[in-house]
C-alpha cells in the first residue's frame, strides 16, 4: 500500500486573507487536515450549510448556525466558517488581539 507521501500531490496548506469592515487584515491558517471545505458568506451557508445540517442535526440547530453566522457577518462584515471533518461547520469568533481558531 503506498504512503501518503507516496499518492501524489495534496493540499498542504490554506491561508485566507480577511478584511473586516473596519479594514483591519489579518491572515487565517487553516488546516487542510482538520477541514474539508470553506464557508465565507451567508449565501454558501444558506444554499450548502443549512440543507444539510436540517437533515442531519434539525432544523433548530441549522438556524442556529444561520443565526451565528449573520451576527458574525454584523459584527465583523465578513463570514468564514471552516467545515471541519465530521460534519461540523465551526464559525469564528475573531478576536483580532489573539492568535485565533484558525491559526495552527
Amino acid at each position: 500500500m503506498a504512503t501518503s507521501d507516496e499518492m501524489g500531490p495534496k493540499v498542504v496548506s490554506i491561508t485566507v486573507r480577511v478584511r473586516t469592515n473596519t479594514g483591519a487584515e489579518k491572515d487565517l491558517r487553516v488546516n487542510p487536515y482538520e477541514s474539508d471545505a470553506l464557508f465565507w458568506g451567508p449565501d454558501a451557508i444558506d444554499k450548502l450549510g443549512l440543507p444539510y445540517y436540517v437533515v442531519q442535526h434539525g432544523a433548530d440547530e441549522a438556524f442556529e448556525l444561520r443565526r451565528e453566522a449573520q451576527a458574525e457577518l454584523n459584527r465583523t462584515g465578513f463570514i468564514i466558517g471552516p467545515h471541519k471533518l465530521y460534519c461540523r461547520i465551526e464559525l469564528a469568533k475573531f478576536d483580532w488581539e489573539g492568535p485565533g481558531p484558525f491559526n495552527v
